[in-house]
């Protein structure tokens, strides 16, 4: 399965030009593929976006780009020390409020990397609070 993963990853890696690309492109296969696998049995049932099937897409999303997030804040590390070309502040965020917080949260901390940039922390926190009230406000509008 790992093996696999790899072999994907290289194979987006090779058709498309830059991280941004391979990203999205790995972040779409790896939903399409949790969609495919979890309703596989289901297609007939006339159910294939059921409420058990968005939990399981939505925990694998949130880890997919967790993993993402934490990943991209110590190439960015890397890529300021070795001084090449880093990943854009916007992008960095836009990962963080699509789901990546933990993973930037843990990045930040493990990687020692955004942690004096006042205002980058200050966005990352606000961004986290605006989160969390999305959440709070789907999860009310749902048990109406």
């Amino acid at each position: 399965m790992l093996i696999t993963a790899f072999a994907i990853l290289f194979l987006l890696a090779a058709v498309f030009r830059t991280l941004r690309q391979v990203f999205y492109a790995a972040h779409v296969l790896t939903v399409l593929l949790a969609v495919l696998a979890y309703n596989a049995g289901d297609w007939q049932a006339g159910a294939p976006f059921s409420a058990d099937a968005l939990w399981i897409i939505g925990i694998l999303h949130l880890l997919f780009i967790n993993l993402w997030t934490f990943a991209a804040y110590g190439y960015d590390k890397k890529a300021a020390v070795k001084g090449k070309r880093r990943i854009p502040e916007k992008a960095l965020h836009a990962m963080a409020f699509v789901g990546g917080t933990i993973g930037a949260f843990a990045g930040s901390r493990v990687f020692r990397h955004k942690t004096k940039k006042a205002r980058f922390r200050a966005l990352f926190w606000l961004l986290t609070v605006l989160q969390l009230l999305l959440v709070i406000l789907f999860r009310t509008i749902s048990q109406a």
